[in-house]
């Protein structure tokens, strides 16, 4: 369980902090630095903390212990996914993300435990997670891998539209069944599932014709499975949502010719929408199970909008 300590020293009030320490469980900290009396410990161990020695004098410290909320990032490595990842750490939660490459993004958060070589798009996705977890109980759950493939009435893309549906849809059932199974979630998890309005068959008008099947289809498939998910685990306490986090300025949406939304549109920058989807799922429980949200408003649903 990844734990933050706060240690005041008995004969000194609290001072700011700005530093870390991982450990392994070491119940004692020395020479961890001099420039403060109070720091806020990020630890491993769930060992008392029992003394510090600060500018060479051992000194005995209070310490509080406070259980730090483990999150997950299923798509962790670009656009929201990597947002969100990035401000959970900054939040000093114990977040872990994953990633379909077989290394860790380059730029990644230090505070981040990367789970490598994962594709939700594949049945065995689920169960490495889970593994990968390493009985770590998640608090949060974030689905937020996506795939958008451009096709046409006149030019469908089988292949395409099938990724679309695993990704989005498929994908999602498998992962939450194996971190269940797994004991991995638990009463008071929150599930939140990333979609978009474009799987809204009322809000597609005629004006923006057909096309874009597998996109379209997929999200309002996400949607269905959203609430069957709800369903299926409201009696154990784990509340499932979907949530539309706006228009963004993503390469997704850039390659597919909607960059010239973007403005028209009042498309965000992917740390925007982290910072909204994040604010949100702090005030998200068991109450709002089920239920289809737009945490940036209803002025963010638009026509042309994409994940």
């Amino acid at each position: 369980m990844y734990m933050c300590i706060l240690l005041t020293c008995s004969c000194c009030r609290p001072l700011s902090c700005d530093a870390s320490f991982h450990s392994l469980g070491a119940c004692k900290l020395t020479s961890l630095a001099k420039r403060q009396r109070v720091r806020r410990i990020a630890c491993w161990s769930t060992s008392p903390l029992e003394h510090i020695d600060h500018c060479g004098k051992s000194r005995h410290y209070l310490s509080t212990t406070i259980i730090m909320p483990n999150v997950l990032i299923v798509g962790a490595t670009r656009g929201l996914g990597s947002e969100l990842t990035q401000q959970y750490a900054r939040r000093e939660y114990s977040v872990f993300g994953t990633a379909r490459s077989a290394t860790k993004p380059e730029h990644a958060h230090h505070d981040v435990h990367w789970l490598t070589g994962l594709d939700i798009a594949e049945e065995s996705a689920g169960k490495k997670i889970a593994e990968g977890l390493k009985g770590h109980k998640l608090d949060i759950v974030v689905l937020v891998a996506g795939y958008f493939g451009k096709e046409s009435f006149d030019e469908p893309d089988f292949e395409a539209e099938v990724k679309m549906y695993k990704t989005s849809a498929i994908g999602p059932v498998f992962v939450v069944h194996a971190l269940v199974k797994a004991g991995l979630l638990k009463q008071g998890s929150k599930i939140i599932i990333v979609s978009s309005e474009s799987g809204s068959i009322t809000l597609r008008h005629e004006s923006e014709g057909g096309g874009m099947y597998g996109h379209h289809a997929s999200k309002a498939a996400s949607n269905m499975v959203g609430k069957l998910l709800s369903l299926d685990l409201k009696d154990k306490g784990i509340a499932v949502a979907n949530v539309h986090p706006g228009f963004m300025r993503t390469e997704m949406t850039r390659s597919v010719g909607f960059d010239k939304f973007w403005d028209d549109g009042g498309a965000v920058t992917p740390d925007v929408a982290a910072k909204s989807l994040v604010e949100w799922v702090d005030a998200f429980d068991i109450g709002k199970t089920g239920e289809y949200w737009a945490p940036r408003g209803a002025g963010y649903v638009s026509a042309c909008c994409l994940c």
